[in-house]
């Protein structure tokens, strides 16, 4: 699982990218939108984009979250929740196999504008990691810090040649 801030002009996006190496894995997503330091729960209805890709939508006053990727729904499926309601949390379980991904976008928003396009997971991933990478390239890592040399190697697999 990687979870990113791209580098966006304009945009505030948190995106989760979940990833099955080997095998078999079930994920659980339990998704709390809070907004004003946790006092405003967001309404929260499914809308459909541009394309037919469905999305959440949350609003809460002046603040927006657009939620796109496997769609997670409300703990209460009896609900009826087309026209939206308060959401307190937002549950996914999927299933993932070798090779399989699936990515998350969470976009916030000013309320009284559009919602913003969500980013292309890939490119994305690359330029963020591709950024830091430019703006560490001046750090001195010496043997005392072998666990950042290790975390670092990580990324290798995401196309980084040089760390």
């Amino acid at each position: 699982m990687i979870d990113f801030l791209p580098r966006v002009a304009g945009s505030g996006d948190l995106v989760r990218r979940v990833e099955c190496d080997d095998g078999e894995v079930d994920i659980e997503h339990d998704l709390r939108m809070r907004f004003d330091y946790a006092r405003a729960t967001p309404w929260t209805r499914a809308v459909d984009l541009d394309g037919g890709e469905r999305a959440l939508l949350a609003i809460a006053g002046p603040d927006g979250l657009i939620v796109t990727g496997p769609e997670l729904h409300w703990p209460d499926e009896e609900e009826d929740t087309r026209a939206g309601c308060r959401a307190d949390r937002l549950v996914g379980r999927f299933s993932l196999t070798a090779g399989e991904v699936l990515d998350w976008d969470m976009s916030w928003f000013p309320s009284y504008e559009d919602p913003p396009p969500h980013p292309d997971t890939d490119k994305a991933l690359r330029s963020t990691v591709e950024f830091w990478e430019r703006w560490s390239e001046g750090m001195i890592v010496t043997d005392s810090v072998p666990e950042l040399v290790s975390r670092l190697r990580q990324y290798e697999d995401l196309g980084v040649d040089e760390i």
